[in-house]
């Protein structure tokens, strides 16, 4: 369930999939370009991936991920996701897993009516690093 969420999550972010080609002899995937996945998707095994935010490694990033938004009067403000998220959300009946959390965060990116810290969390969630594979 966390890879159908996680994918509406990076669209909404603007976080572009990768491709990759299996290479049976190493057996493993291959990251290709674009182009090159379209060419072989019809005859080899390809795939195209998006992080998956249910994984640890990406959960916790994107759980601790600061996001920052500037400000005229007190400078550049520093604020965490997961304080964001809990603040609007703290005492909603949502289920405090991992895919209820990422679930709030995708109503948050789509519903609020500040639009000027929804750029700088998407901007934020979109320069990360993340584990595609």
């Amino acid at each position: 369930m966390t890879k159908e969420l996680s994918k509406q999550l990076c669209e909404l972010c603007g976080i572009k999939p990768k491709y990759y080609f299996y290479d049976f002899m190493h057996k493993k995937f291959i990251e290709i370009i674009h182009k090159t996945y379209l060419k072989l998707k019809n005859e080899y095994q390809t795939k195209e991936a998006y992080p998956d935010f249910g994984k640890p490694e990406n959960f916790i990033r994107l759980f601790n991920l600061k996001w920052y938004l500037p400000d005229d009067e007190y400078g550049t403000q520093e604020a965490g996701l997961a304080f964001y998220v809990l603040f609007n959300y703290g005492n909603s009946s949502q289920d405090w897993n991992t895919e209820g959390f990422i679930r709030i965060l995708i109503e948050i990116l789509q519903n609020t009516r500040s639009e000027l810290y929804i750029k700088y969390i998407k901007q934020s969630i979109r320069e990360a690093e993340w584990v595609y594979v």
